[in-house]
């Protein structure tokens, strides 16, 4: 019985490991992760953002997420109404009892073009090249040889079943995005991006050809104003990756106030979590604050405790006069730039 606990344990974690993806409540915090297609598309030369999440940790031992992002645009002497983005995202996930930690990192390069004179209908096309690597401390997981061991006044011994205790693997993605002006103070931009499409092997186990599924992203975000010091920025984001799907709606409302804008919002994930958002924009310079309070069947355990996290982001080059563009993401709002 004891082996039979252990061994599914093992399958539990190899099962994790391939459908489950890392996310983020302030998806926009780091908008590479979500979609290649973001690269270049800041609305300034440079764009730069760290995020800290941990959740579950009324549960079990907390999950541990930090992201960082660069990413910029430039403007080939061959270009007109186009433009190319660079960029590089890193990230770290630490889960659960068995620590189960994941590095990554991952370049992109997008290219975008305008459709008409106005600039006011934008498409782009990204793509994303990257390494993965997901390690288990073997101490902290209990596996058939261990419990024998248990039982029989031992020490632990290595594991008969885990073969190592790190997998690394290869990853490319891919999306598309547009983004355009229905009106004076209405703007919409519309993406989806498609993770892990070469289906890369993830596996602690040596006789095992496990791969990754792909995982679709589908999202939208939009900025309308409501008068001189007041938009509001609604939103959604749909991921599909094997039987596992994360929805999330929700609305950011943002007052302007000299050369400061304050953020309030209201999210909420379908699977089970509301998510209050505060946060300031001076000049630039973001700093956002959210929690995730769980309400979903989990709450008698999770007592409605979720997860915090802190998103700081900050653009460079927003006076850019080389262009006429309009910022498709950052922090949910567009931002015109002078024409050329």
């Amino acid at each position: 019985m004891k082996r039979l606990i252990a061994f599914i344990l093992i399958m539990l974690l190899v099962i994790s490991v391939q459908s489950q993806d890392i996310h983020f409540s302030q998806f926009w915090a780091n908008p590479l992760l979500l979609n290649p297609a973001f690269s270049g598309n800041s609305g300034c030369r440079i764009f730069a953002g760290i995020d800290y999440r941990s959740q579950g940790s009324s549960i079990s031992t907390p999950y541990v997420t930090q992201s960082a992002v660069i990413d910029g645009r430039i403007w080939p002497s061959f270009t007109r109404n186009s433009w190319f983005g660079l960029g590089i995202t890193f990230y770290s996930d630490k889960a659960g009892e068995v620590e189960l930690k994941t590095t990554h990192a991952m370049g992109y390069f997008a290219y975008t073009m305008s459709f008409n004179k106005r600039k006011t209908f934008l498409a782009s096309l990204g793509f994303g090249v990257g390494r993965v690597t997901k390690n288990i401390n073997p101490d902290k997981f209990l596996t058939p040889s261990n419990t024998i061991n248990i039982i029989n006044g031992q020490p632990p011994g290595p594991s008969n079943i885990l073969q190592r205790a790190s997998a690394s693997y290869t990853d490319f993605n891919a999306g598309v995005l547009v983004n355009f002006k229905l009106s004076y103070g209405t703007k919409v931009i519309a993406g989806s991006s498609l993770r892990h499409i070469n289906n890369p092997v993830v596996t602690f186990l040596d006789n095992s050809s496990s791969r990754l599924d792909w995982n679709w992203v589908f999202h939208g975000l939009a900025l309308h104003s409501l008068n001189e010091i007041m938009d509001i920025n609604p939103g959604f984001l749909l991921s599909l990756m094997a039987s596992s799907k994360e929805i999330i709606v929700g609305s950011n409302l943002n007052y302007h106030l000299m050369d400061i804008k304050l953020i309030g919002g209201l999210w909420v994930r379908i699977s089970g979590d509301i998510i209050p958002l505060a946060g300031i924009d001076y000049n630039g310079l973001i700093f956002m604050c959210s929690y995730d309070a769980n309400i979903s069947r989990l709450n008698p355990a999770s007592g409605f405790k979720g997860g915090y996290e802190f998103s700081l982001v900050k653009t460079f080059g927003c006076s850019e006069q080389r262009h006429k563009r309009f910022d498709p993401c950052r922090n949910l709002e567009y931002v015109d730039t002078i024409e050329k």
